[in-house]
């Protein structure tokens, strides 16, 4: 049986992008999602696999305060070029038996959004992207 007081809360995550913390985030995602390839076999009916890769992708959502990453990732499209960043996340809460630190290196941020408002909306931003190295900095 578990104390439910240990079960994480995202109140208390942070986030970090080029070493610079977004305390305007609302929510962070990291999927790490292996795939695989078909692998015939004689004598066999089943369908077999051989892992052939992964993918790394997830999203940032922010309260829309600034348009620094909006700004970032437009000249760089400007200029033919991706948005690499260094993405770090923590999650502490206090309750919790530890926390859980992640690292994600060649970040690639894929959308800028230029304009999208509602009347009467806390705006938001949300900036998927993808990466290519990861790693668990800490976990409990």
């Amino acid at each position: 049986m578990f104390n439910t007081d240990n079960v994480l809360c995202g109140t208390h995550g942070e986030l970090w992008i080029d070493d610079i913390e977004y305390q305007e985030v609302t929510a962070f995602k990291a999927e790490l999602t292996p795939e695989f390839g078909d692998v015939n076999k004689a004598k066999s009916m089943a369908k077999h696999k051989k892992l052939i890769g992964y993918e790394l992708k997830g999203e940032v959502t922010l309260n829309k305060v600034l348009s620094f990453l909006m700004m970032k990732v437009a000249k760089n499209l400007k200029k033919g070029k991706a948005t690499r960043v260094k993405i770090i996340s923590n999650i502490d809460d206090p309750d919790a038996l530890g926390n859980e630190r992640i690292v994600l290196y060649d970040a690639i941020l894929e959308k800028a959004t230029l304009a999208d408002w509602q009347s009467k909306q806390i705006q938001e931003e949300k900036i998927p992207f993808t990466a290519t190295e990861w790693e668990i900095l800490e976990s409990i």
